[in-house]
This record gives structure tokens, C-alpha cells and sequence, in this order.
């Protein structure tokens, strides 16, 4: 099985997987790191590595909207101006 599919079998339902790259928190010029991103119907899961069966970070996408970013970014934030809440695995 390539790696899309073994990580659909990890996260059953999963619209889409793949590399993204994520910038950094903190700073306006945080630096830019590639990820395996993981899209369910309900939340957005990210990966240091493609095989990685833990993900790094879990973006609940309940009254998130996406926004187009230059010609190949996107912003997500929340639709009622509240900050973005992430739930971290450590």
C-alpha cells in the first residue's frame, strides 16, 4: 500500500492526505516546515513524517473557514473571530 492509503487505513474517512507546508507560530517570519497533513471530515491532522501513526497536532475544523493566501496559500481562522484552537499530542 503507498502512504496515502495506509494513512486513510490510520484515519478512517479521510478526504485528503498529503505534504503542506505549515509556517512556524510565534512570528510574522516563522520559518516554513513541510508536514503530512491528514483532512477528515471534521478535523485537519498534521505529522512530522508520513509515517508517523501519532499526529503532532489536531486543527478541529468546526466553523472554520479556509482562505485563499497569495497563488498557492491558506489561512484558516474561525468564523466568529475567535482564535483557532489546536489540540496538541506531545
Amino acid at each position: 500500500a503507498d502512504l496515502y492509503e495506509s494513512e486513510c487505513i490510520t484515519f478512517v474517512g479521510a478526504t485528503r492526505a498529503g505534504w503542506l507546508t505549515k509556517q512556524g507560530k510565534g512570528t510574522l517570519w516563522g520559518d516554513w516546515k513541510q508536514h503530512w497533513f491528514v483532512l477528515n471530515e471534521h478535523c485537519l491532522y498534521y505529522f512530522k513524517n508520513a509515517g508517523d501513526s501519532d499526529p503532532r497536532c489536531i486543527i478541529p475544523l468546526q466553523a472554520v473557514e479556509a482562505k485563499g493566501h497569495g497563488s498557492r496559500g491558506i489561512i484558516l481562522s474561525r468564523t466568529d473571530g475567535k482564535n483557532l484552537k489546536t489540540v496538541k499530542h506531545l
